[in-house]
């Protein structure tokens, strides 16, 4: 069985965005994620990175970034496969200076 989310609408994200308590994936009854990342446009010369992390709880603190889930914003995205994740995932941009990103992420979650 599998599940479709769009994580991430299209957007333009700049520094320090990051997905609110309520856009977050709950993901805890599935053990892989395929995940779908693509850079859309680029403003300026965005220098920062795009990431997904992961946690137990949806708590502010209790985020901890996924490995191999982190795009460049002056890049083009990505498909990695996740099979070590906790239950909760979101997108998180950081240490962005100057420029900004149109970017959407696809999720497919199985068992």
């Amino acid at each position: 069985m599998s599940m479709y989310h769009r994580l991430l609408d299209a957007q333009s994200i700049a520094d320090n965005f990051e997905q609110t308590r309520d856009e977050v994936l709950d993901a805890g009854a599935y053990r892989i994620l395929e995940v779908h990342c693509r850079i859309l446009s680029t403003t300026g010369t965005p220098d920062g990175t795009l990431k997904l992390q992961t946690a137990a709880v949806n708590e502010p603190e209790a985020w901890d970034d996924i490995a191999g889930a982190s795009w460049s914003l002056n890049g083009s995205g990505g498909r990695p496969q996740i099979t070590s994740f906790l239950r909760y995932v979101r997108a998180v941009v950081v240490s962005q200076s100057s420029g900004s990103a149109v970017a959407l992420i696809d999720i497919v979650a199985k068992n």
